[in-house]
């Protein structure tokens, strides 16, 4: 898998694809933000210094019948400009607090308008 996979086939831009394994019918991929696209959440300045990460995983696009995880590495930051404490990077493919990607999301949408919603789960 590419970086520009990650960007046109799941809707994850300005991330570095890093592995991917496959087990019992499901993808799972590894990947994390490019080092030049790191900001501060909240004043968006680039003057950040890093301070650790954690990893958190979502739901993605199934490759065919294939369940895909995304395990993305989520850098902390702290801002230089406004000396605010450090703060974990905002997900540009992700809404806060969610499992699931935004092109997951419009996924299971399209897929609800044909199926019913028990379908749909499985």
């Amino acid at each position: 898998m590419s970086t520009s996979l990650l960007d046109h086939g799941f809707g994850i831009r300005g991330h570095e694809y890093l592995s991917a394994h496959y087990v019992e019918g499901q993808g799972d991929f590894a990947e994390r933000r490019s080092p030049s696209h790191h900001r501060r959440p909240v004043c968006a300045s680039q003057d950040v210094a890093r301070r650790g990460q954690s990893p958190r995983e979502f739901r993605s696009l199934p490759i065919g019948r294939k369940k895909v995880k995304a395990l993305a590495h989520l850098q902390r930051v702290e801002c230089r400009s406004c000396g605010a404490g450090p703060q974990q990077e905002r997900i540009p493919f992700a809404d806060p607090k969610r499992q699931y990607t935004h092109a997951f999301e419009r996924y299971a949408a399209d897929v609800s308008r044909h199926m019913t919603i028990q379908d749909v789960a499985r």
